[in-house]
């Protein structure tokens, strides 16, 4: 899915969209300029890391490529790198959600897509209530959310926090993206495992029960990020077999993440 395509399955191109704010349109609007900002504020104090935004900071982000400032906050040129390959902006994006939760403690996204090692949130002390025969249960709080500037978990709010992977370039017949695409495969059907293990046991915080009740609603325009299963345009793949020593090395530079 190109970026246009998800701004259309967030409804972000519908006229009027952002023409209220006083409404939740207006509202995701600001939210989205706040997130980027709060994205800016990780990047300054990670420099060498390589940082991947959700389709909202994104947004704000080839807006704000338009005013050419970013130089002027960060003192360095940020390069907006379209075209990385999967299981490296995966990983990348693994990273900047436990880099986000550690310095804002709130999740970096909530569409449901699961990320490796997340650093859970507090959201204060879970209740033990005893049930029949003395045996103490446990009640999942509500959740805490002490940053609504920078996230709403209200109904279809969630999705805006989705990777933003549009350009991502699929490298097959690689062995080595062979073994990071298992891996992920792996991570993800443990995490969510372990997501619904929680909750069926009680001891599951608010932001985990949330994640999977937004896995456990049908959405046509969501789909798992960094999957298999996704359609890619056939210019998105690199097929490494085909490709000359040359061709090869030129590529993979390419897909290695430039530093901040």
């Amino acid at each position: 899915m190109n970026f246009v395509d998800s701004m259309v399955s967030l409804g972000w191109t519908d006229h009027g969209r952002f023409e209220s704010e006083s409404d939740e349109s207006g509202l995701a609007l600001k939210r989205a300029i706040a997130q980027y900002h709060a994205f800016l504020d990780v990047m300054a104090v990670n420099r060498d890391s390589f940082l991947v935004p959700t389709l909202s900071i994104d947004l704000a982000w080839h807006t704000h490529q338009l005013l050419e400032q970013t130089l002027s906050l960060l003192g360095t040129i940020v390069d907006h790198d379209d075209a990385v390959e999967q299981e490296v902006l995966a990983e990348a994006f693994d990273q900047t959600a436990r880099l986000w939760s550690t310095r804002f403690s709130i999740p970096y996204t909530i569409c449901g897509c699961p990320v490796a090692s997340p650093s859970k949130p507090t959201v204060g002390p879970v209740a033990k209530l005893f049930g029949r025969k003395g045996k103490v249960k446990e009640v999942i709080p509500e959740i805490q959310n002490h940053r609504p500037d920078l996230l709403s978990h209200n109904g279809g709010d969630v999705y805006e926090t989705h990777p933003s992977e549009h350009s991502k370039v699929k490298v097959i017949n690689s062995s080595s993206a062979l073994k990071m695409a298992s891996a992920r495969e792996k991570m993800t059907h443990k995490r969510l495992q372990e997501d619904q293990e929680a909750v069926s046991s009680g001891t599951a915080d608010g932001w985990q029960a949330l994640l999977v009740q937004v896995r456990s609603v049908p959405n046509d325009n969501h789909q798992p990020a960094f999957s298999e299963s996704e359609v890619t345009s056939p210019c998105g793949h690199l097929d490494l077999k085909d490709l000359r020593i040359g061709q090869c090395a030129m590529l993979l530079t390419k897909a290695v993440p430039n530093r901040v």
